[in-house]
């Protein structure tokens, strides 16, 4: 079950960036962060960080852990997919324009991929927080 929530990540990328711009679909964050908030909630390493904020009472360093753990599963998940369709992007073809055209874009998907993953975070973390019962201290 794991492994189909992170290929809905995989896929939202992929269908995200096709290369044909017609092709593209616009990725379902609810979804994805669902995604991701069950995939984060099967580690163990989540749930003993969730203990500690209640325990805590929402220390801020504890949170930041949270945050520290879930990025770092995010890029577990994430680092080949975003690394081949940047590659996929990079190579050099006989259509010179599109080429220039495809090499263009990577500062965009990049730039977009970077937001992706902030906006995911802190969404999940909102539903981590909703779903094991924790309020959240600033």
């Amino acid at each position: 079950m794991i492994e189909a929530m992170e290929q809905q990540i995989i896929n939202g990328i992929n269908n995200k960036w096709k290369k044909d711009k017609v092709k593209r679909q616009d990725i379902d964050i609810e979804k994805v962060s669902e995604c991701f908030r069950v995939i984060c909630s099967s580690r163990a390493t989540t749930l003993a960080i969730m203990e500690s904020i209640k325990e805590s009472n929402s220390e801020y360093s504890k949170i930041q852990e949270l945050k520290d753990n879930m990025i770092k599963i995010y890029d577990w998940i994430t680092k080949e997919t975003i690394e081949s369709l940047i590659a996929r992007y990079n190579t050099s073809l006989k259509d010179k324009k599109k080429e220039v055209e495809y090499k263009s874009e990577i500062p965009h998907i990049e730039a977009y991929l970077e937001n992706l993953k902030e906006d995911m975070i802190n969404k999940t973390m909102d539903k981590l927080f909703i779903f094991h019962k924790v309020t959240k201290g600033e």
